[in-house]
C-alpha cells in the first residue's frame, strides 16, 4: 500500500452487499489469516511461498482503481468494485468535497453507519490513511 496510488478498502461480514456487487469477486477467496497462520505453525519453503505469492496479487489488487473487499475474518473477497454517490440533484458541483477516492470513502463510511459494512479503510496518495469501523458499543 505504501507504494501505490492510495487505496480503498471495504471489510464485510456475511455476503457481498449490493453495494459492492460489481468488480472482480474472486471465486475461490485467498484466505490471508490462515496463510499468515500456517506460516507461523509451519516455517517452510511452501507456506513461505504462499505468503510472497499472496502479498504479491495483493500489491497488485491494491494498486487497481476501486474498492477492494474483504471479509471480517481476513479472506481477499474481490476488487475493482465502486460506489455511487448519493447527491442531491440541485446541490452545485463545486459542494463536492475531496478527489473521486475521498467521496468514495464518505460512501463506505455511510455503510457503516448503516451495518452494510464492518469497516473502511482509504490511503491517500500523499500516504494519510483513515479507518472507520463500528465497534460492539456502536461508536465509530
Amino acid at each position: 500500500m505504501r507504494r501505490g496510488h492510495g487505496a480503498l478498502i471495504a471489510v464485510i461480514a456475511g455476503a457481498r452487499p449490493a453495494e459492492l456487487a460489481d468488480g472482480v469477486p474472486l471465486a475461490n477467496p485467498l484466505d490471508l489469516l490462515g496463510a499468515v497462520e500456517a506460516h507461523a505453525r509451519q516455517d517452510s519453503s511452501d507456506t513461505l511461498g504462499r505468503l510472497l505469492a499472496y502479498a504479491e496479487f495483493l500489491e497488485g489488487v491494491l494498486s487497481t482503481d476501486g474498492i477492494t473487499v474483504f471479509s471480517d475474518d481476513g479472506r481477499l473477497l474481490g476488487y475493482n468494485s465502486f460506489v455511487r454517490q448519493q447527491q442531491d440533484v440541485s446541490a452545485a458541483p463545486r459542494s463536492l468535497v475531496g478527489g473521486a477516492r475521498r467521496r468514495a470513502f464518505d460512501v463506505l463510511c455511510r455503510l457503516v453507519d448503516d451495518n452494510v459494512l464492518v469497516a473502511a479503510f482509504m490511503r491517500s496518495s500523499d500516504g494519510r490513511a483513515t479507518m472507520y469501523a463500528r465497534s460492539d458499543n456502536g461508536r465509530r
